[in-house]
């Protein structure tokens, strides 16, 4: 689901949700991206022909499959990227906003996690010369396809514990 602030919510009341965890946030807060901002909803969260081949890549003999290490890897990585990018475009760091959403849009590509990277690669190709009002936006779209890549990367994971 694609989630974004709607125009009546103040930048006060944006800062303030993202002091409370994710968990707390409420869904109701956030509503459809505005018509300014490219229709993500075009590329899928995840690409199933980048999954399926990444899982061909894993050797029968291997204690743990190839992918499952890339998805722990990112389990672990995106997360704290996508803080880090948070951080930066509070602070209106140009350089540290094109590094780290170059380095999320990487780790997602890497999982053919489609949505998420062209999320991030249009953050990294505007830097923080874009005006707040839409940085704002773009970051809430990318925390919100990234709990939702995380739920699925978590789901996948535990059936195949399962």
């Amino acid at each position: 689901m694609l989630l974004c602030v709607s125009k009546s919510t103040t930048e006060k009341a944006y800062v303030s949700s993202l002091r409370k965890p994710r968990a707390l946030r409420r869904v109701s807060d956030k509503v459809e991206v505005m018509n300014e901002i490219m229709d993500y909803k075009q590329f899928p969260s995840i690409d199933a022909v980048i999954m399926n081949d990444l899982l061909a890549l894993s050797d029968p003999d291997d204690a743990e499959p190839f992918v499952d290490g890339l998805i722990e890897l990112y389990r672990t990585e995106a997360p704290i990227v996508s803080k880090k990018l948070r951080e930066a475009c509070g602070e209106r760091d140009e350089k540290a906003i094109i590094h780290f959403s170059h380095k999320l849009k990487g780790l997602s590509r890497n999982l053919g996690l489609r949505r998420l990277a062209e999320i991030c690669a249009t953050i990294e190709h505007t830097g923080g010369v874009m005006e707040k009002k839409k940085s704002d936006q773009l970051l809430l779209l990318e925390e919100a396809e990234l709990d939702h890549v995380m739920l699925a990367l978590s789901t996948y994971m535990s059936q195949k514990a399962a």
